[in-house]
């Protein structure tokens, strides 16, 4: 999924927000906003508001600072694989 112009703008305004900083991470690396509230637990509307400079909050601060790291170090596939795995359940019950 590609983002708007309007987004695209919104983040490349001079910010060292947490928020504007993770839009630019993610639109260089193409990981979309739905997989961002996935991954974070934010709205969608939350997460605009975080490119737009808005502050993240404590609650969502440490899942935002670990998806920026992944960004830096891997692949938008590997990031999600993780994330899936981490949050597939899994099967205990005995045969």
């Amino acid at each position: 999924m590609s983002y708007h112009t309007t987004t695209k703008a919104l983040v490349q305004t001079p910010s060292r927000a947490l928020g504007t900083r993770l839009g630019k991470a993610a639109i260089k690396k193409g990981l979309s906003v739905c997989q961002i509230a996935l991954i974070t637990g934010a709205s969608r509307t939350t997460i605009y508001s975080w490119f737009a400079g808005n502050t993240v909050t404590n609650a969502y601060r440490r899942p935002v600072k670990d998806l920026l790291n992944k960004l830096q170090k891997s692949s938008v596939e590997l990031i999600m694989k993780e994330h899936t795995a981490q949050h597939t359940p899994t099967d205990t019950t005995e045969t």
